[in-house]
């Protein structure tokens, strides 16, 4: 069920968005920018796009109402780059 877990966000995990955003901005900013980034060493968000739409098509006919979010991630927004991905 691993591929199915939210997104890994190491040395992020747990704090609260504006606690990152204060103490680390411009690692923050590259993270909201960058789907390939992964300053917090763990996951990009293109990596956990990708693993979800993989295990995505393992359970069943992904539908056009298929929309991974992360439950951890320090805001509640949609996975940059998961938008034509067929998700």
């Amino acid at each position: 069920m691993r591929r199915a877990r939210g997104g890994g966000l190491r040395a992020w995990r747990g704090l609260p968005y504006e606690r990152v955003a204060r103490e680390e901005p411009e690692a923050l900013a590259r993270w909201l920018s960058d789907p390939h980034a992964a300053p917090h060493g763990g996951e990009s968000p293109a990596a956990f796009a990708d693993r979800v739409a993989a295990w995505l098509a393992t359970t069943r006919e992904p539908t056009q109402h298929d929309t991974p979010t992360p439950t951890r991630a320090p805001s509640r927004r949609p996975v940059p780059g998961a938008a034509g991905r067929g998700l």
